[in-house]
């Protein structure tokens, strides 16, 4: 899977996820959880789902494209919005307290856009192997 990605221009990475049921939304948080557990990104959009599979004593794997990394945080204020996607009055609001939010926003953007691509890209690439990458594919 490993030379799918790298064929497909892909940053891979291929390693422990852990996955926490509180926000650790600073970046020495994230570093310390990091670093504590060995795991290669620190998110909690997956706790729920590996407690269920857990529970149920099935395998689990976590395809992710990462805009937080451990060494970078977004925002506040977009950590404040709603997942689903913020009002356009928060938005604005928040851009005329801060107008720098606006490249923030954009860099944000830009990347979302990537990361869909990688998804994209690692979902054919996985699919081309016929099989989903193991614990040691790496490039």
């Amino acid at each position: 899977v490993g030379e799918a990605l790298a064929h497909g221009s892909i940053r891979y990475r291929s390693g422990a996820n852990l996955s926490v049921a509180t926000e650790l939304s600073s970046r020495a948080q994230k570093e310390s959880a990091a670093a504590a557990s060995g795991a290669v990104i620190v998110q909690m959009e997956d706790h729920a789902w590996a407690e269920a599979v857990a529970d149920a004593d099935w395998s689990f794997a976590s395809l992710r494209s990462v805009l937080d990394p451990v060494d970078r945080t977004v925002p506040d204020p977009v950590m404040a919005w709603d997942w689903r996607g913020p009002r356009t009055t928060e938005v604005v609001s928040a851009v005329l307290r801060r107008p720098t939010l606006v490249l923030s926003l954009a860099r944000l953007s830009w990347e979302r856009e990537q990361a869909r691509r990688a998804i994209d890209g690692a979902l054919e690439a996985i699919v081309a192997c016929g099989r989903p990458p193991e614990p040691g594919d790496t490039m």
